[in-house]
């Protein structure tokens, strides 16, 4: 019996950059995994890991969804640093359907749309994308302090299990 081999698997996902901060200041909805439009030089940049998307956000124009505000920095090997536009907007690959659900969301209930991370999937640079929500101070206070009231209780539960 012979086993396939199947192209999704997860060990074909790599992460080339998280964008922590989104997670933050952010409540995420819905996650999509979109394809972008790059040129040669930007693959070779984003191989070595010289992008920055922190800050970036998602615009829609003419019926399509672009990458604003991300930076790919040039790597050394390339000589003519006039082809290089580091802060262009980049196309997003998504089909109509997503466009049209993301363009309703953002505009009806006024969610946000933000890169979450960028990823190699098989030899194709995609981008994830979240719906989002932004969060106010409370938030994030309420959030630092349950995550500090986990971490003393483990503490105080591995205190307990050393003297028993």
């Amino acid at each position: 019996m012979v086993m396939k081999k199947f192209k999704n698997s997860s060990h074909n996902v790599r992460e080339i950059i998280v964008n922590k901060k989104v997670f933050y200041d952010f409540f995420i909805k819905k996650i999509f995994e979109c394809g972008i439009e790059l040129k040669g030089w930007e693959v070779k940049s984003i191989r070595q890991k010289k992008i920055n998307i922190v800050g970036s956000y998602i615009i829609f124009y003419a019926n399509n969804i672009y990458l604003f505000g991300s930076t790919i920095f040039p790597i050394s090997t390339i000589t003519d640093s006039g082809i290089c536009e580091t802060k262009r907007n980049r196309k997003l690959l998504l089909h109509r359907k997503e466009i049209v659900f993301l363009y309703n969301e953002s505009k009806q209930n006024r969610y946000t749309i933000v890169p979450i991370s960028l990823i190699w999937k098989s030899n194709w640079c995609k981008l994830k994308i979240g719906l989002a929500k932004g969060k106010n101070k409370k938030d994030k206070r309420d959030k630092e302090k349950c995550a500090n009231w986990k971490k003393e209780q483990s503490h105080i539960f591995k205190k307990i299990k050393l003297t028993c």
